[in-house]
Order: C-alpha cells, then structure tokens, then sequence
C-alpha cells in the first residue's frame, strides 16, 4: 500500500470514529409531558415553564458541550451544577431554576 493509501485509509477511519462518537451524543432534550408538569408541583413548575426550561436547556448547555442526561447526577446536585453553568451561559435566575426544573422534572419521570 502506497503512503496515499494510507493517509486516506487512517482519514477515513478517523472520520468514522468521530462521526460515530458524535452520533452517541444526545442531540435534543427530552419533550415536556403532562406528568412532567404535574410531578413538579414543589418547584411549582407548570408546562409552560419546563418548555422554556427545555428550550434554554437545549440552545445555552448544548452551546458548549452534549446534553448530560437527567439522570447522571442525583436530584441533590443538579442544583449546584446549573448555578455553576448558570454565570458561564448568561442565564438570569429565573431562566436557571427554570432549567432546573426542566431536568429535575425529567429525571423524576424517568426521560433521557
């Protein structure tokens, strides 16, 4: 095999390998329900303010890396992780407890 040959055979593979490993990523949050709404009512979070949460969730966390899911961190850290994030993606405090909500009302029902 001559060096082109291999260039474009280990350019390939590399190409395959990233497409591949971009494809395991979450690429949309998950979609409010009903339940989702009605799970939260100690956030007091109604459907209209986990669907902003899902949308600043999607467009300012995404912005930087893939979507964590709900549930690779308890209900107890969720809080400081999106206080921690909340600075670095210019979201208000109303704007981070609705993300907030949006995740913890997702990990209680199970989504993502």
């Amino acid at each position: 095999m001559g060096t082109r040959a291999f260039v474009i055979g280990v350019g390939g593979l590399i190409s395959a390998l990233v497409l591949a490993g971009c494809e395991s990523a979450p690429r949309t949050s998950a979609p409010v329900s009903a339940g989702m709404a009605t799970g939260t009512a100690s956030q007091q979070a109604d459907a209209t303010a986990l669907g902003t949460g899902r949308t600043l969730y999607a467009a300012r966390c995404a912005a930087c890396h893939t979507l964590p899911k709900a549930a690779a961190h308890s209900a107890e850290q969720w809080p400081a992780l999106v206080a921690g994030m909340a600075k670095r993606s210019g979201l208000n405090p109303e704007q981070s407890q609705q993300v907030l909500a949006y995740i913890l009302a997702t990990r209680s029902s199970g989504q993502r």
